[in-house]
């Protein structure tokens, strides 16, 4: 990943829980920093960028 990115949020207790649903799930954002084990991501319906770490986000479109 790296900044610019398009991102959506994901539930980490997912790939232990496929079956469940998350609510805090699927939000857009996009990376603004990007460190060895932080992520600052500004989310579409947030007004402040947040900390996450890596593996609470995936891209959002992996074909570009």
């Amino acid at each position: 990943m790296k900044i610019g990115d398009l991102v959506k949020s994901i539930n980490p207790w997912k790939k232990y829980n496929p079956w469940m649903d998350f609510p805090d799930e699927n939000s857009i954002g996009v990376l603004v920093y990007v460190g060895d084990n932080v992520l600052i991501v500004q989310w579409a319906d947030k007004s402040k960028a947040e900390a996450t770490e890596p593996d609470s986000v995936e891209l959002y479109n992996e074909s570009r």
